[in-house]
């Protein structure tokens, strides 16, 4: 029988670790990457940027305006002017207070071809479109377009468009500066006195229905006949 060599080393079998398949390593590396994802903080909401207004300039006091400015600004005046003169002349107008200016403007007859027309408030504040009586407008006022006189009993003049068109003569453009500046109102009559045929020029009178009856007086005065040039 053959001895054992004490001087060899004996081999014992030694337990491998498992291997995991390459398979497995994947996997989990995947569900690392998935947990990750799901842990990380959402992305900062991106901030859109406002839109800045333009900012107003207030117009320096001592800097000469544009033109443009100025027209504006005359512009607003102007509407100004118009809205408070139409409420102050806006007025409440009794039945006898009307027929009593309509009665005296009846007395006056000028010797001049002439019309009488009764203010409606459409005359003075919506528009200020001015209508004269077809018939008047159709023998004196044919064919004219552009612009004619309106004078006042001082003598004084306003340049007034007037247009003559399908038997109607209407005053526009300058018709309401006349009414502010002679403070017409609602109610009063006026008296259009033919002066002038050929440059046209159109003598008012007004019979208001705030005037007494002595003042009716004032107004019968005729004028010479209407010249021709």
């Amino acid at each position: 029988m053959c001895e054992a060599n004490p001087h060899l080393t004996r081999v014992t079998n030694v337990p491998q670790p498992a291997t995991q398949p390459a398979s497995d390593g994947n996997l989990q590396f995947n569900a690392f990457d998935q947990r990750n994802a799901s842990d990380a903080p959402p992305p900062p909401p991106v901030k859109v940027p406002k839109k800045r207004g333009r900012k107003r300039i207030k117009p320096d006091p001592n800097e000469q305006q544009q033109p443009s400015a100025l027209k504006s600004q005359e512009d607003g005046d102007m509407r100004l002017r118009f809205y408070e003169s139409a409420s102050a002349r806006k007025r409440t107008v009794t039945a006898e207070e009307r027929e009593r200016a309509i009665n005296a403007a009846k007395t006056f007859e000028p010797e001049n071809p002439f019309c009488r027309v009764v203010l409606r408030p459409s005359y003075l504040y919506r528009g200020c479109i001015m209508y004269l009586p077809s018939g008047f407008a159709e023998k004196h006022l044919n064919g004219v377009s552009g612009f004619i006189k309106l004078q006042f009993t001082d003598g004084k003049q306003w340049p007034v468009r007037c247009l003559y068109r399908g038997g109607r003569a209407k005053l526009s453009q300058g018709w309401y500066e006349f009414t502010l500046e002679n403070n017409i109102g609602e109610g009063d009559v006026c008296v259009f006195e033919l002066m002038k045929s050929r440059d046209v020029v159109l003598k008012i009178t007004v019979f208001r229905v705030t005037d007494t009856a002595g003042n009716y007086l004032n107004h019968h005065r005729s004028a010479p006949a209407p010249s021709r040039h």
